[in-house]
């Protein structure tokens, strides 16, 4: 395990990630290895906000979080994805004295590029028209910027 005080190596985390989503007005989550939310949820969306709302689309973000965050720490590196939702996600991994303690999850975005992998099959929140309304309102990026802005996270 991870030596050093826990507590400060979250409080650091918190701080990259506001700073971060302060710039970059994209959203960001840490959590661990298994998905689940270790600090607070910065910048998130009223989409994210909505779907996480409901459990078993909750479960399905937990879910795309902590697969696309092994699958950036596979290749030591930010990897970008379309969670189960369709929205573009990257994610950090988080490795303190060799140990892989968890993911910066960041994005929330609609993007202009449909080739960036889904990690999950599409949930069906189509037919509800709140997500609907919210789903418009997410930022759109390039592949482009998403990709610079995992580069700076």
């Amino acid at each position: 395990m991870p030596t050093g005080n826990f507590k400060t190596e979250t409080t650091m985390i918190n701080e990259i990630m506001r700073d971060f989503t302060n710039i970059t007005e994209l959203a960001a989550v840490y959590v661990d290895l298994r998905g689940r939310v270790l600090s607070c949820k910065y910048n998130f969306s009223n989409f994210c906000k909505y779907i996480r709302s409901h459990p078993t689309l909750s479960r399905l973000c937990a879910y795309c979080d902590a697969y696309g965050g092994l699958e950036a720490s596979k290749g030591h590196c930010p990897s970008a994805y379309r969670c189960h939702a369709g929205i573009v996600d990257f994610s950090v991994p988080v490795i303190h004295e060799g140990h892989l303690l968890g993911f910066i999850c960041a994005g929330q975005t609609a993007v202009t590029d449909p080739q960036l992998p889904q990690i999950a099959a599409r949930s069906d929140w189509q037919n509800d028209t709140t997500a609907k309304m919210y789903y418009r309102q997410l930022p759109i990026y390039s592949t482009e910027e998403i990709n610079s802005a995992s580069k700076v996270l």
